[in-house]
């Protein structure tokens, strides 16, 4: 039996190893984790392709990750600068032993609503750098932005981005196929979003001087 290049069949089995790669790619350039903005910056662009039916994810993820180096690199130091204030927040909030009261019932609200943002943030951050030009304000700004504009869609990956982060919590390197789904399905989301959103200059491209 011939399979046709041109099938649906093809093309999906296609798309299964160009995500799997892809994700395979994000992995190995995390390591040095002060690269891992890089390489989720990277994996971004390349995923958007798969799901826009292009090839070529191999050269398209290292272009990406060497291009949007810099940007997503600074990006990352003050995300994850973010992320451990919020980390040291959670730990006092709800964890430290004998705070009670209905101003630390707040404060823990808060940080729970602080987390869910910093979760979404970082999603349309790094995909935002690896889609359109833009300097470093400019990308914080487009990420709130599209995150309070599509809220169902935000909602979606941070639910995507919960499952991964459970995936690799309890599988660990066996969690790779399921992460490779959950970046497809982020990833085609987004295209659909950035498209949704491409006559507005203003939000998703560097401002002019």
């Amino acid at each position: 039996m011939t399979i046709r290049l041109d099938s649906p069949i093809y093309r999906g089995l296609t798309r299964v190893f160009d995500a799997a790669l892809i994700t395979v790619y994000w992995a190995v350039c995390s390591l040095p984790v002060v690269t891992a903005g890089a390489a989720a910056s990277a994996m971004f662009a390349a995923m958007m392709a798969v799901a826009g039916g292009d090839t070529g994810v191999t050269a398209r993820f290292f272009r990406a990750f060497r291009e949007n180096f810099k940007l997503a690199t600074l990006d990352f130091l003050v995300y994850a600068a973010l992320g451990a204030l919020l980390a040291l927040d959670v730990g006092i909030c709800w964890f430290q032993e004998g705070l009670t009261g209905p101003l630390w019932q707040i404060f823990r609200g808060v940080t729970l609503a602080a987390a869910v943002l910093f979760f979404i943030l970082g999603t349309y951050l790094f995909a935002g750098i690896s889609a359109f030009q833009v300097r470093f304000l400019q990308s914080w700004r487009n990420a709130l932005v599209l995150a309070l504009r599509h809220p169902m869609a935000s909602l979606g990956l941070l639910l995507l981005t919960a499952g991964m982060i459970l995936a690799c919590a309890f599988l660990l390197i066996f969690a790779l196929p399921l992460l490779a789904v959950g970046f497809y399905c982020q990833a085609a989301q987004l295209r659909r979003i950035f498209e949704a959103e491409a006559k507005d200059a203003g939000l998703i491209r560097e401002e002019e001087a």
